[in-house]
């Protein structure tokens, strides 16, 4: 049965839209995007306040965006931040006003829908940078073999590096990915792909983009001699400057060396030579895992 149907990722950094048609397979129609930064000022388990009142907001946007788009099933779900913070009730009462679902995600199911969204075929790695959380997974013809979620993402890392009890954002980063590495990362990959914001904001740098695209960012490949280049230019050049640089939109440019630094991490513990952007991620996933056939 064909219509279209909408997933909403309320995520640690940002809320976003994919608008989809649904039929044999599910064709993207129109995506959209709010940067609200919910993780942001997070302490003890509890959101900041004027971070959940930003992502009611957006949540409640992206709600009407969908509907305005011809979507008649709309579900939502929450990843790290909505994992861990105890007041996010005002984010799902404006979900249960407009009569939405909001699944809040484990870990391993955010790396799952991760994959299935990313993933093709043959054996293949996943690194999903959040804001968050990071998670891996390796599978093999789209189906997951090992699936977990580290408590390190790029909003999360600024934060701690912010509170001054650690130096080192990558070895932090390690750190924090020790569990994950030794659970999913013993599993051979023929390849990786690295989906979620800092990746594609990297590939466009990379590229040099003078504006953001799907098409240009899907499939470039990011070695680590690049990432490390990039993340030695930015480390000490102040946000205002970082915005200028091609390829990197301003409301991520006081973060973005903390994503990098999460992904040369990875690399450093795996040995892994290089990493595919891609732009399908869980927003795809969620909707091949969760609202197919519904």
């Amino acid at each position: 049965m064909r219509g279209r149907v909408a997933a909403i990722d309320i995520g640690s950094n940002s809320v976003r839209l994919l608008v989809a048609e649904s039929g044999v397979f599910f064709e993207p129609v129109y995506r959209d995007r709010r940067v609200t930064r919910l993780f942001g000022g997070m302490r003890d388990g509890m959101l900041n306040d004027e971070s959940v009142g930003r992502t009611a907001l957006a949540v409640e946007e992206l709600i009407a965006r969908a509907r305005g788009h011809g979507a008649d099933r709309i579900e939502a779900f929450g990843t790290s931040a909505l994992r861990e913070g105890i007041n996010g009730g005002l984010i799902a009462d404006c979900a249960a006003h407009a009569h939405v679902p909001l699944h809040v995600l484990s870990g391993e199911e955010e790396a799952r829908i991760a994959y299935a969204g990313a993933s093709s075929s043959g054996r293949e790695g996943l690194i999903d940078i959040g804001g968050g959380s990071t998670e891996w997974a390796v599978g093999a013809d789209g189906v997951v073999i090992a699936a977990g979620s580290a408590p390190v993402g790029a909003v999360r890392l600024g934060e701690v590096l912010a509170q001054g009890t650690v130096r080192g954002p990558i070895e932090f980063a390690k750190q924090a990915m020790a569990a994950v590495h030794a659970s999913v990362a013993s599993h051979e990959a023929d390849r990786w792909i690295g989906v979620g914001g800092s990746i594609t904001t990297l590939a466009a740098m990379i590229k040099q983009l003078e504006t953001y695209s799907d098409e240009m960012v899907d499939g470039v490949l990011i070695a680590y001699d690049q990432a490390k280049a990039m993340y030695d230019l930015l480390v000490f050049l102040p946000p205002p400057l970082r915005a200028e640089m091609k390829g990197l939109e301003k409301s991520r440019a006081d973060i973005i060396h903390f994503g990098i630094a999460i992904l040369l991490a990875f690399f450093e513990m795996t040995g892994v030579k290089e990493i595919r952007a891609a732009v399908a991620d869980n927003l795809a996933g969620y909707l091949k895992l969760y609202m197919k056939d519904r």
